[in-house]
């Protein structure tokens, strides 16, 4: 949950935080949650922060995908630069098929 965690920081002291009574589009979306599914001003806010980390969550699996695919890039050369056996064709790794 540590990556989760990254992608929900607050924002910036130079401007308002985007879940801030503030922000205007965080009070019309709140408004929106509480007429359209007839919500309580606290349920609201409890959805909307559950929206948060969710997507948060999603943000830190991308950032995981992103760490492996840069792993695997790494390693690509790895496997061009082992060679192969000698001996060829062994009663042993004939037995394993």
């Amino acid at each position: 949950m540590l990556i989760a965690q990254l992608h929900d920081v607050p924002a910036p002291e130079n401007r308002p935080a985007p879940a801030s009574l503030d922000n205007p589009a965080f009070n019309q979306a709140i408004a929106g949650l509480q007429s359209q599914f007839h919500m309580s001003l606290g349920s609201a806010y409890a959805s909307f922060e559950s929206m948060v980390a969710n997507q948060a969550a999603v943000m830190g699996l991308d950032d995981f995908f992103y760490a492996s695919t840069f792993i695997f890039i790494l390693i690509i050369p790895l496997i061009w630069l082992t060679r192969p056996t000698k001996g060829g064709d062994s009663a042993e790794a004939s037995a394993a098929h």
